[in-house]
Order: structure tokens, then C-alpha cells, then sequence
């Protein structure tokens, strides 16, 4: 539920509030691979590259084939915008 949070706080473009709720969503015991990938999206909206990219090597290892396509496919949105900055917010850590 923290994860979803995260991800409407994105999809309303709250990159603070999102930061915030994907970092306890991330926290979360047995938070899959896909919320961390809410928290680089959402730290890297916010200006924090270097939690985003902590949260990316996170992704990395856990669970290292995951791509932008993988995250988008699990959380289908149609805001185009959102969907714009979310996807360069992964692409911006290689994903």
C-alpha cells in the first residue's frame, strides 16, 4: 500500500510527497524489486540523484534483468507527461 501511495503521489507529480512514501515503501520488509524502482523514479523527480541511484543498484541487484518496460508494464498509466518523466527518470539510472 506504501508503494501505491508512492506511485500516486507520481502520477499527481508530488515528487516530495512520492520521495517520501516510496523511501518507507522501499524500506518495507519484502518490498518487491518494482517498488524500489518507484523510488528512483521518485527520487530522481525530486533532485536527489544520489538516493535514486542507490535504490538503481538496489534494483540491480535484486533483481537484474528488470527494465523500464518491466516497470511500465506492472504499473500501466496513460498520463503521458507523467509516463515521460517516470520513463527518463528510470532511463536517467539504466533502466
Amino acid at each position: 500500500m506504501l508503494g501505491v501511495r508512492a506511485f500516486s503521489h507520481l502520477v499527481r507529480e508530488e515528487p516530495g510527497e512520492a520521495a517520501r512514501w516510496a523511501e518507507q515503501a522501499g524500506l518495507s520488509p519484502g518490498a518487491h524489486a518494482l517498488i524500489e524502482m518507484i523510488a528512483v523514479a521518485a527520487h530522481t523527480l525530486n533532485g536527489d540523484p544520489a538516493e535514486a541511484e542507490r535504490w538503481a543498484q538496489s534494483v540491480r541487484r535484486r533483481a537484474p534483468p528488470f527494465a523500464r518496460d518491466d516497470f511500465l508494464r506492472a504499473f500501466p498509466f496513460r498520463a503521458a507527461g507523467v509516463r515521460d518523466s517516470v520513463t527518463a527518470a528510470l532511463a536517467a539510472h539504466g533502466f
